[in-house]
């Protein structure tokens, strides 16, 4: 009886718990000294923010910390539920470099992710590129995402062209981000949404940004689509002798020499 009681007691601790989640980190317009962060909790805070710091080969960093404040805003995804949004861009920072930073507040943060900066000067670079998830996501999409990242670990981005999911639903953008995992938080993306999820309002309003790093509502695909497209063109147009790695539907990763 006593070991019940103790569960029962247990139970409503997970539930509460404010914990960040669905970090993800979006490519800017000036990636060798820009970065912008996006997440979500299950309640709204005032003092949400991001702590970054150059990285360090251990936890020296810890002194040199800087916060950047967080917008929230609240989305609807219907039935009564609700999640409470938070984006920030970090600005100044330098090129190729290393930058360690956490999201969350007071009281509940993110571990500790890093990410590297794009060089300043037209250098070779790669990005990866996926076409249509949408389906089984975490089931087998997981594996793609991983040989993605074994084979492209230093890759500067990754690029979805459209249909992550195959309808605009919470649950399957949940499942898009659990089969990323961590990838997300440390390598930059850009979400072209497509038809099969043009109508999500909530994450790819947030995950997408234009190239003057501002967000972009999912009615506005065409011209999302057509930022994303101007990013991706003007790093292609700076840097030379890229290679683009490709998922080809029912086959495994494969690469190319863009030239």
């Amino acid at each position: 009886m006593k070991r019940l009681m103790l569960l029962f007691l247990c139970v409503p601790i997970f539930l509460t718990a404010q914990v960040p989640e669905r970090i993800i980190l979006n490519l800017t317009a000036k990636p060798a000294t820009s970065i912008a962060v996006t997440w979500r909790m299950n309640a709204p805070l005032n003092n949400a923010r991001i702590q970054y710091a150059v990285s360090t080969p251990w936890k020296q960093f810890e002194k040199e910390v800087s916060p950047r404040n967080a917008k929230m805003e609240k989305a609807d995804l219907g039935n009564g539920a609700v999640a409470f949004h938070y984006s920030a861009i970090i600005t100044g920072l330098k090129p190729s470099t290393r930058y360690v930073y956490r999201v969350g507040c007071d009281s509940a943060w993110s571990e500790w992710n890093q990410f590297s900066t794009s060089s300043d000067k037209a250098e070779p670079f790669s990005f990866v590129f996926f076409g249509d998830p949408q389906n089984d996501i975490t089931e087998h999409c997981s594996r793609v995402f991983r040989q993605a990242f074994q084979t492209a670990g230093g890759a500067a981005f990754w690029l979805f062209c459209g249909d992550m999911t195959s309808e605009p639903d919470d649950n399957q953008i949940g499942e898009l981000f659990t089969a990323a995992g961590f990838v997300l938080r440390t390598t930059p993306s850009v979400m072209i949404p497509g038809n099969h999820d043009m109508g999500y309002k909530t994450e790819y309003g947030k995950i997408v940004l234009n190239k003057n790093g501002k967000k972009i509502r999912t009615k506005k695909c065409l011209s999302t689509l057509e930022s994303s497209l101007h990013t991706a063109r003007k790093w292609n147009s700076r840097l030379r002798g890229s290679v683009i790695y490709i998922r080809l539907p029912g086959c495994p990763v494969h690469h190319a020499q863009q030239q």
